[in-house]
């Protein structure tokens, strides 16, 4: 067993590790911030809150 390669194989899992959490904490950030601003914009754009709630149907 050559230590040498398995100490290179063991340092490049290490980073392609360190690189996929920082890569899914910058996602997880985004998607809350996104999420923030949807929330915003709900807000703003509901201008009556009974707008929808009843239908009329004639038959």
């Amino acid at each position: 067993m050559d230590i040498a390669s398995t100490s290179m194989t063991l340092s490049q899992y290490n980073l392609g590790n360190a690189v996929d959490i920082s890569l899914m904490k910058l996602q997880m950030n985004t998607q809350s911030q996104m999420a923030e601003g949807l929330n915003k914009i709900m807000e703003v754009s509901a201008i009556d809150p009974n707008l929808g709630k009843v239908i009329d149907v004639r038959v």
